[in-house]
């Protein structure tokens, strides 16, 4: 006869070797189910940044472009005129040299306000959506190396009217300023004299 507690051992084994093989099969499911969502998360967030881009190519948005860079750029300024309104700005140079800037300016009014509105939050939202969302490395470098000089133009133009709407508006159009700096290093590799406007001086 067939010893009991042998059956009872051999049964147990069975009953182990079992449950290890479900938590596998589990474990790999899950990791399948995760790699899945990785790349569903990836494919959504490269097509909300190629959206994004979209609104930046727009008749709309270039013909605001070329109406902003008509306005001065503060990094080519050596005086500024008695206006409105004056900013104490930086300006840094490739190698991180700061100098201190005041820059007097006209308050904007009208169709003004609405072209430097529209770009500021335009580009705004693309530095949202990069920093944000879930973009490769590659994808994020390949963007500020094609838009670095747009970035950085309209920025040099545009920091004192972003100023005065943060007096108002503290937080207003913070990835517009984040991805100019972002951008600047791969600015500066295409013009030797490249340099970026600061809000505030760099500690």
């Amino acid at each position: 006869m067939v010893d009991i507690n042998y059956i009872s051992l051999a049964l147990s084994l069975v009953a182990l070797i079992i449950s290890v093989a479900t938590i596998i099969i589990l474990f790999y499911q899950s990791q399948i189910q995760k790699g899945q969502y990785d790349v569903e998360s990836e494919t959504l967030s490269l097509e909300m940044f190629l959206r994004s881009l979209e609104h930046t190519g727009t008749n709309e948005a270039r013909e605001a472009r070329d109406y902003i860079f008509k306005f001065p750029d503060l990094t080519n300024q050596t005086s500024s005129i008695s206006s409105d309104e004056t900013v104490e700005v930086y300006i840094q140079d490739r190698e991180g040299k700061i100098k201190e800037y005041t820059h007097n300016f006209v308050i904007p009014t009208g169709d003004d306000w609405k072209k430097i509105t529209d770009v500021a939050v335009r580009i705004d939202r693309v530095g949202f959506i990069l920093f944000n969302i879930k973009l490769s490395k590659t994808i994020k470098e390949a963007y500020l190396e094609w838009w670095c000089s747009t970035i950085v133009d309209s920025w040099n133009r545009l920091a004192p009217y972003i100023y005065l709407k943060r007096s108002k508006r503290e937080n207003y159009t913070p990835y517009f300023e984040k991805l100019s700096k972002e951008a600047f290093p791969y600015y500066y590799n295409r013009k030797n004299d490249a340099k970026l406007v600061l809000l505030e001086k760099p500690e």
